[in-house]
Formats: C-alpha cells, structure tokens, sequence
C-alpha cells in the first residue's frame, strides 16, 4: 500500500474519531421554556432543525395544551448538535405563529405572543 493511501485512510478514520466525539461530549443545553403570554392556547407545536423543509411530529399531541398565561420546558436535542430550530405554534382558533432559527444554545425561554 503506498504512504500517499496509509495516510488517507489514517486521516479519515481519525476525522471519523473526532466527529463521533465532538457529539458524544456536546454539553451545550438545549432545554427551552415555551411561555404563552397569548390569549389563546396553543393546540400544536412543531419544531425542527432550522431550515429544514418539513415539520417534525406535534410535540404536544392530542391531549395536551399550553394554556393562556402558561408554560411549559422542552428538551429540544435531537442528537444532531444543531443549537438552532424553527417552531410553529398552532392556536385554539388555527391560527399559526412562527419563530424562525432561533437558539435554543444561547436562550432559556421563547415568548409566544398575540
């Protein structure tokens, strides 16, 4: 095997090593409080990877709510190490409200508001 191809494959694998790694110890905190100063009651929430072109599953499903005035805390890793994510709150009436990549690494809450 020449030196040039040791190297390659040496150099990849240890690309591979520290890629692995640089995901098994990422610390950042990517709980977020959803506070829901509306006046209506948000039915669903979707949130995804910042950009990417489909909504993940409702993260509130078909019992829950968060009420006018309330809050609720997410943990948003998805084991991606992305920080940043698109939200869409569906309300009571239908109608939708949208925050659009947002750092869920650098902030602790996102307002929900009218």
């Amino acid at each position: 095997m020449s030196v040039f191809k040791k190297m390659t494959i040496a150099t990849l694998a240890l690309l591979s090593v520290v890629s692995t790694s640089a995901n098994a110890y990422d610390t950042q905190n990517r709980r977020i409080r959803i506070n829901n100063y509306s006046s209506l009651p948000v039915y669903h929430l979707y949130i995804s990877n910042a950009g990417s072109r489909r909504w993940n599953s409702d993260q509130l499903g078909a019992s829950e709510s968060i009420g006018s005035n309330r809050s609720q805390v997410w943990n948003v890793d998805d084991g991606s190490g992305y920080c940043r994510f698109d939200f869409k709150f569906v309300m009571s009436d239908g109608s939708t409200r949208y925050k659009y990549n947002y750092n869920v690494c650098e902030a602790s809450y996102l307002d929900v508001i009218d």
